[in-house]
């Protein structure tokens, strides 16, 4: 969040939205955004669920959102924009390229109008499908973040960094996943099963909403856990001779064994303030679970998932400060790699 505070874009963003300095520019948009979506949803007289919503909220921005899951379907939602007078929608063809997950467009008959309505065009096609919800918040945290006016009456999402990109992303995160509606589901899993499992990940985004993503469901469930706890992505990254990433099982030893990195370090906040941290692209201890696991995962039965303790020191060179002695890791493999979730051991309740 401090890198994003030093940058101009969002210096612009807050001054625009009225948004003080005072606890950081990033923290007050994102209370700014929940402030301004809670007020909608309390005017509406309550939501059952997050597509309840984001059909309040959709509603109070005049936003209209259309999915394209494969070309035809772009070329009935062009024709059809075109054909009620919005001539600005016949390029869009050419707006979408493997790297745009989302287009949004200002319809300028609305606006002659008096009224202001935008449309945003989420791309469904091929794996871009998987990102759905998440472009979907997306647009709306641009149209939450929009000033009165858009220089340009088109707006292109993709997956670059820049600073303004980055801030919709943690936007999208925090209302896409609702506290109000998403809290129940993730603390009643968490109360049933005794703690969060990947399994459990599962469970809360099948309850919460089916159509987000698991990586979106687990990085919010890992957040808003209320406790320390870290996500890890284990594999082979370009640091590793461009070797990339290998499937479940390989037996790969000697060299390859050491080039074993981290390739996601997420750490929640309470993790964040006790030095639960590891540095992203540090090598993974030979001795750690981590590798044995990865090397060696058809002997571990097959497992879907398994949940070991090992000792803190071992990644004392990767960044880590917190001073317990042991930490709690939960494995699993996916997409050829080990997902994990790291917690301090000490903590028999989580």
């Amino acid at each position: 969040m401090r890198a994003l505070d030093r940058c101009e874009e969002v210096r612009g963003l807050a001054t625009a939205m009225g948004v003080s300095g005072a606890g950081g520019l990033v923290a007050g948009l994102l209370a700014h955004c929940r402030s301004r979506v809670g007020g909608w949803v309390v005017e509406a007289g309550g939501v059952g669920s997050i597509d309840d919503v984001e059909r309040v909220v959709c509603n109070r921005l005049g936003l209209v959102i259309e999915e394209a899951w494969t070309d035809a379907d772009i070329g009935e939602i062009c024709g059809r924009y075109v054909s009620q007078g919005e001539p600005v929608f016949g390029c869009l063809w050419t707006q979408f390229d493997a790297s745009t997950y989302a287009v949004l467009i200002r319809c300028r008959r609305s606006v002659e109008a008096g009224l202001v309505r935008y449309v945003a065009v989420i791309d469904c096609r091929g794996e871009k499908r998987h990102r759905r919800f998440f472009s979907r918040w997306h647009e709306i945290a641009h149209m939450l973040m929009l000033p009165p006016s858009m220089e340009s009456p088109v707006h292109r999402s993709g997956d670059g960094r820049s600073a303004v990109e980055r801030l919709m992303d943690m936007i999208a995160a925090d209302i896409g996943f609702f506290a109000p509606v998403f809290a129940p589901v993730l603390e009643a899993e968490v109360r049933s099963a005794g703690g969060l499992s990947f399994a459990g990940v599962e469970r809360v985004r099948r309850g919460y909403c089916p159509r987000a993503s698991y990586e979106a469901t687990l990085h919010a469930c890992v957040d808003r856990l209320g406790k320390a706890a870290m996500i890890l992505e284990v594999g082979f990254g370009g640091d590793a001779g461009g070797m990339g990433c290998f499937p479940a099982g390989v037996n790969m030893r000697d060299g390859l064994r050491n080039e074993l990195r981290v390739l996601k370090s997420v750490s929640n906040a309470e993790a964040r303030s006790i030095g639960l941290m590891v540095r992203r692209n540090c090598r993974v201890p030979d001795k750690s679970v981590l590798t044995k696991f990865f090397f060696d995962a058809e002997e571990w039965g097959g497992a879907g998932e398994c949940e070991l303790v090992e000792q803190a020191a071992l990644w004392s060179g990767a960044g880590l400060t917190w001073p317990g002695d042991r930490l709690r890791i939960a494995m699993t493999m996916r997409h050829g790699r080990v997902l994990a979730m790291v917690f301090p051991a000490e903590d028999e309740d989580i």
